[in-house]
């Protein structure tokens, strides 16, 4: 897919991917579930990963879970994109999100990460190179527990926001209390410890502590907070968390 998109002139790109996109609508119509990314409505969710998430990823879109639910936070709190012509640094860029930030009118947008060809520049959250006061928001998901010293990935990002800027971390809760060791180095150990053999650690709620040490007012936000019961189901949301993060200011 990745060949052919590059192959193709834009329009004609666009106009394929839409006819994709409205063969699989028309493939899996159906209304026990609906993705507010896509806006279809389908039968099921296709299963993902190898401990199977059933319910996890829309047949349309591809949108998974927390991409659903970071959506909804998005359309209901308005003014996280509000702003004139807003700078916004989008740490390991899915693609969804990346269309939907470069979609805010007079947005300036950067995407970051470590090692993927799909972003814009490569960089170490643990050393940002932008200056102070750069940014008005920042969206980074399920990226920190891959981060030796998050502590320090934290700072930096309340460092690059402007005063009053807003950055959104979301990180996987799996236990009580946030659980590491930096001398543990070897990916079989870290799959059994930390549950994938590049994570460093797991995350209990105490992450809130952490990145209040940062500087930043935390307000934690959850799929009750945006949807209801029976939405919720639809969607098939877990429970997931996102930590709306604001620098005073």
């Amino acid at each position: 897919m990745g060949i052919i998109r590059r192959c193709l002139p834009r329009p004609m790109w666009d106009a394929a991917f839409g006819l994709l996109r409205y063969s699989r609508r028309i493939a899996h119509l159906g209304f026990a579930r609906y993705c507010p990314v896509c806006r279809a409505h389908v039968r099921r969710f296709k299963p993902y990963g190898v401990h199977v998430r059933p319910e996890a990823c829309c047949p349309v879109c591809g949108a998974f879970e927390r991409l659903r639910f970071v959506w909804l936070v998005l359309d209901a709190r308005p003014e996280l994109l509000a702003g004139p012509d807003p700078k916004i640094l989008h740490i390991a860029p899915e693609a969804l999100l990346t269309r939907r930030f470069k979609g805010v009118p007079g947005a300036e947008y950067i995407s970051a990460d470590l090692e993927s060809s799909k972003a814009m520049v490569c960089m170490d959250v643990q050393q940002i190179q932008y200056p102070d006061n750069a940014f008005d928001l920042i969206y980074c998901s399920h990226v920190l527990e891959h981060v030796p010293d998050d502590n320090k990935a934290m700072r930096e990002f309340y460092r690059v926001l402007k005063p009053g800027g807003r950055a959104l971390i979301m990180v996987p809760i799996n236990v009580e209390q946030t659980v590491e060791d930096p001398s543990v180095t070897d990916p079989a150990e870290r799959l059994r410890r930390f549950g994938q053999e590049d994570h460093v650690r797991k995350y209990g709620p105490d992450v809130v502590d952490r990145l209040r040490r940062a500087g930043f007012d935390v307000e934690t936000i959850t799929a009750e907070d945006v949807a209801a019961e029976k939405a919720r189901k639809r969607m098939a949301l877990r429970k997931s968390k996102l930590f709306l993060c604001k620098k005073p200011g």
